[in-house]
């Protein structure tokens, strides 16, 4: 199952772009955040043949899911008035996957402790679903508004994603008598790479030396953990012959300020 996922920051000039990379990466499940909504006619107009938008309950969704119709989907539930949304998909190929789009609350309005306080109730949304599918073969992709290295992705308490495989194949930690499973974040892989781009964005905060973020990632569920190696992962900074990065290796905002991510899920 190859995905991608990309927040295009409401720039309806990208959607043949979008298109271009489900040719090119034939992808099954596209993710999309802040698509402007009162443009989505413009959008299903240029996808590919067997290509449809998934339904979604309201046009204040944060995420919209474009899907290969050789898949069946439901809507499993939405979280915090539509900042994630979680599809259960199937096929007659392979057994059923969870998948889980999500853009949740921003650094500029909301201090650490809130995005702590959301990225618990965020993995509680999580287990409630996967507990009531009786699956937890589970997929988490979007714009977490976080770095993989940041409280509300690491902590026990909130997401709970670890960096490494050997630890993530435990399954889960005990904490204070309560078993909270881990997701497995191959995204950590891209911090500092010497040839691969080190983020999905791309500032310049006046207080710390980082310049790269990478708030766009992909988690899984340990018991997915080997359908997705890290090099089976990309961001992707090219769709055909156009370049989506500046000469000066900037994110070129013309098109997004955030990069698309891909993985390819090898169920």
């Amino acid at each position: 199952m190859k995905l991608m996922f990309w927040n295009i920051r409401k720039n309806s000039d990208v959607f043949q772009l979008i298109a271009d990379a489900i040719r090119q990466f034939k992808i099954d499940v596209f993710v999309l955040a802040e698509v402007p909504m009162d443009h989505m006619w413009d959008l299903n107009s240029k996808l590919p043949d067997n290509y449809t938008i998934h339904p979604y309950a309201t046009e204040n969704t944060k995420t919209v899911f474009i899907l290969n119709t050789k898949w069946s989907a439901k809507t499993v539930g939405e979280f915090d008035t539509t900042r994630a949304t979680m599809l259960h998909i199937s096929s007659s190929k392979i057994e059923p996957v969870n998948i889980v789009g999500c853009h949740l609350i921003d650094q500029m309005n909301n201090d650490p402790a809130t995005q702590l306080y959301w990225s618990g109730e965020f993995r509680k949304f999580v287990e409630d679903k996967e507990s009531s599918l009786k699956n937890d073969r589970t997929v988490i992709i979007g714009d977490f508004n976080m770095n993989p290295y940041d409280q509300g992705m690491t902590s026990v308490c909130a997401i709970n994603s670890v960096m490494s495989k050997r630890i993530a194949q435990n399954e889960s930690r005990t904490y204070h008598g309560e078993k909270r499973q881990f997701f497995f974040n191959p995204m950590w892989y891209f911090l500092g790479h010497p040839f691969h781009v080190n983020g999905t964005l791309y500032y310049n905060n006046p207080n710390y030396s980082v310049y790269w973020g990478l708030f766009d990632q992909i988690l899984v569920r340990p018991v997915l953990m080997d359908c997705l190696s890290h090099r089976s992962v990309q961001i992707v900074s090219k769709i055909k012959d156009q370049n989506l990065l500046t000469n000066k290796y900037n994110i070129d905002k013309k098109f997004s300020d955030h990069l698309p991510i891909f993985a390819n899920l090898k169920l």
